[in-house]
């Protein structure tokens, strides 16, 4: 199984593509590498993708399908990520999983008590984000900053009650910070690992979908953008 992702570097305001490998091939040990870089990730793309290949003991032909995560998440990034994996999956004829990016980040907490919001830096202030409890999704997902009116509403009653709010997902400690003039941090509770591989997760939702083979709709499909990209709101002044 094959996984791209898009997340941000830590320390780094440019978007970095991670490429990661999860093999799952009988008589094959289930297990994950990561390799991430900074800078220049859409020339190394595939570089890390044979070395990932060679490092997991596999052939190209043994793909047997590519899972992706589809947004919300940077314009690039994600354009780079969903035109990859559709490269790989047409040219070996594997089939090929979309996810969205929030509730893949979401979904190993589903039993976790509390609120559980996986974040994205969604630049400009703003954070991709979206609220779940017991594994279902109570809003989003949205393009909010910490300040937002709706986004407070959703919070305050579990700020009220000192309920838990777990934050996930690359950019957690972001919000989190952004969050303390409402909440303190024995209500504001930050995942460990927040910039965890995805793979594994996405294996898990693919098995719970029970996904069909027929899935040439989705080669035909692209991510899931939930702004336009500067370039579209030059064209319109």
């Amino acid at each position: 199984m094959y996984h791209f992702e898009e997340q941000v570097a830590t320390g780094s305001l440019n978007a970095a593509q991670r490429f990661q490998a999860h093999t799952a091939s009988p008589g094959l040990q289930s297990g994950g590498t990561r390799a991430g870089v900074v800078s220049h990730h859409s020339e190394l793309l595939f570089d890390c993708a044979g070395f990932l290949t060679e490092k997991a003991g596999i052939k190209p032909a043994d793909i047997g399908a590519v899972l992706v995560m589809k947004g919300p998440g940077s314009f690039t990034g994600l354009r780079i990520a969903y035109a990859a994996a559709k490269g790989i999956a047409l040219a070996l004829g594997s089939r090929m999983s979309a996810f969205p990016s929030l509730d893949v980040m979401a979904f190993p907490f589903s039993c976790r008590p509390g609120l559980v919001v996986p974040v994205i830096n969604a630049r400009k202030g703003c954070f991709f984000t979206a609220l779940y409890q017991d594994g279902r999704r109570l809003a989003g997902p949205m393009d909010t900053h910490a300040e937002a009116e709706d986004f407070q509403a959703v919070l305050k009653p579990f700020i009220d009650k000192n309920q838990r709010i777990f934050l996930t997902g690359p950019d957690a400690a972001m919000l989190k910070d952004a969050l303390k003039p409402f909440a303190g941090d024995e209500t504001l509770v930050l995942d460990p690992s927040g910039l965890r591989g995805y793979a594994p997760i996405l294996l898990e939702l693919e098995k719970k979908c029970d996904l069909t083979d027929n899935d040439t709709e989705l080669f035909y499909s692209g991510p899931e953008y939930m702004r336009k990209s500067d370039a579209e709101l030059s064209v319109k002044k």
